[in-house]
């Protein structure tokens, strides 16, 4: 992820600093909706069953790990991982 953490430089944030920071987040945004879309056109492909013999889930490991995970693949799939994400 990209970030400008405000709370480790001292000066007072500047208009500068805010967009970097906001230009990351939305960079961050756009990556994980093109690795979910990229997941979502895999299995409805077939790529994945064709692949592996069988739907496996693909995990989005970035910020909001189950839900990401969930949007990424067919409903159910990985409800096994979602679960122990919550359980941490």
């Amino acid at each position: 992820m990209l970030v400008y953490d405000e709370l480790d430089d001292p000066r007072p944030p500047t208009v500068t600093s805010v967009r970097l920071r906001d230009a990351g987040n939305e960079i961050s945004r756009r990556f994980v909706d093109t690795c979910v879309h990229t997941a979502r056109h895999l299995h409805t492909d077939g790529h994945i069953r064709n692949s592996f013999g069988r739907p496996i889930p693909v995990l989005v490991h970035y910020d909001t790990i189950a839900a990401q995970t969930e949007a990424a693949n067919p409903p159910g799939l990985p409800d096994d991982f979602v679960a122990w994400v919550h359980a941490q």
